[in-house]
C-alpha cells in the first residue's frame, strides 16, 4: 500500500497524517500535523459554514495536499465530521474542496467517529480486561465510548462541541464562576446518557483523545506545544487540577502568552478544561491518560490493519 494519507476535517482543525506502510507490515511516520480551519466559527449553530470558513477550509487541505504530494502518497482517505455533516450548505462547500484540490471528503456519522476514534485510542494506550471512558473532545461533537481491549459496549456522539458552546454561551475574561455553572448545566442536561451508562458499566479510567488533551499535557510539561510526540501520557489528576485553576483564572491576554497553549487553543481551551473537570468530577474518574491516537489513526488502521502502535 506504500505511502498513505489520512485527512481528518474537524469542527476547529484540520488534521493530516501520512504514513509508509511497508511491506512487512510495519509502519514509519512521515508527517503529523495540522492547520486551523474553525469552521463553525459564526455559522455552527444555525447549520452553516460561513464564506470565510470555506476559504479556511479549503487552504488548509491546498496545504495538505503539498505536502502529500511531496510525501508520494498513493493512497488518500479524507474523512469530514460534525461541522460538515450538519451544515446545510455542506455540499457547496465539499463540492469547492473537490474542484481546487481533487479530494473528496468523506461525510461520516457521529457512530462511525466514535468507533475509529475508539481504534486509535486502544492502538495507543492498549488496553486490556477493564472497561474505561473514551471521551474526544470536538468543537462540533464529542464523542464518548465505552470499550476494552475486545470490543466496543457503548457509544455516543453529542453535539455539544466546543464550538457551539463558545458561540451559544458568550463567557467573561476570566470566565466567572456562575458562567462555569450555566455552561455544566449545559453539559449536564445534554449527558443523561452517559451518566446511565456508566452506572451500567462502572469505569474510573478516562482517556482523553483530542488537542485540549494535548494541550494539557504541554500545560502540565511547561513545553512548548507539539514539540514532544507523545503516543500516551498518565495525566495526574492532581496536576490537571492546577492547570484547569490556571485557564479558567486567566483571560485572554494571559493565555496568549502561557508556556505549552497552542494559540490554535486558546479561544476553546477554557470551555474544553470546565468540560473535563465537569467530566472528571461528575464519574469520580481515578485514572487519566492522554492518547495521541483518535479519528485519523482509526482510519489508517482500517485501511492497512494495523494493530499497533506507529512507528
Amino acid at each position: 500500500m506504500a505511502v498513505t494519507a489520512v485527512i481528518d476535517l474537524g469542527t476547529n482543525t484540520c488534521n493530516l497524517l501520512i504514513v509508509d506502510i511497508l511491506p512487512n507490515g510495519q509502519t514509519k511516520l512521515i508527517y503529523t500535523g495540522k492547520e486551523s480551519v474553525k469552521l463553525g466559527q459564526g455559522g455552527i449553530n444555525r447549520k452553516i459554514i460561513t464564506p470565510e470558513a470555506m476559504q479556511r477550509g479549503l487552504l488548509a487541505i491546498q496545504r495538505h495536499m503539498q505536502r502529500i504530494r511531496e510525501a508520494g502518497c498513493t493512497h488518500i482517505r479524507a474523512i469530514g465530521t460534525s461541522a460538515v455533516r450538519n451544515a446545510s450548505n455542506k455540499k457547496d462547500f465539499l463540492d469547492l474542496i473537490k474542484k481546487e484540490t481533487g479530494v473528496e471528503i468523506e461525510i461520516i456519522d457521529g457512530d462511525s467517529e466514535a468507533g475509529y476514534i475508539y481504534q486509535g485510542a486502544r492502538m495507543a494506550v492498549g488496553f486490556d480486561e477493564k472497561k474505561v471512558l473514551i471521551l474526544d473532545i470536538g468543537g462540533g461533537s464529542n464523542e464518548f465510548i465505552i470499550g476494552n481491549k475486545d470490543q466496543i459496549f457503548w457509544r455516543q456522539s453529542f453535539e455539544i462541541g466546543i464550538a457551539r458552546i463558545r458561540e451559544e454561551f458568550p463567557i467573561s475574561e476570566p470566565i466567572t464562576q456562575e458562567e462555569i455553572k450555566q455552561i455544566e448545566c449545559h453539559f449536564d442536561k445534554h449527558l443523561q446518557p452517559l451518566w446511565k451508562k456508566v452506572k451500567q458499566y462502572p469505569i474510573d479510567t478516562l482517556i482523553g483523545c483530542s488537542g485540549a488533551f494535548d494541550t494539557f499535557v504541554d500545560l502540565i510539561d511547561n513545553l512548548e506545544p507539539e514539540s514532544t510526540y507523545r503516543i500516551k501520557t498518565l495525566i495526574s489528576l492532581s496536576d490537571f487540577q492546577i492547570i484547569h485553576q490556571r485557564i479558567i483564572t486567566s483571560d485572554h491576554t494571559t493565555l496568549e502568552v502561557m508556556k505549552g497553549l497552542d494559540p490554535i487553543r486558546i479561544s476553546m481551551i477554557v470551555i474544553a478544561s470546565i468540560f473535563v473537570n465537569f467530566v472528571l468530577q461528575k464519574i469520580n474518574i481515578k485514572t487519566m491518560f492522554q492518547s495521541g491516537y483518535a479519528l485519523k489513526e482509526g482510519v489508517l488502521a482500517e485501511i492497512a490493519g494495523i494493530q499497533s502502535a506507529l512507528k
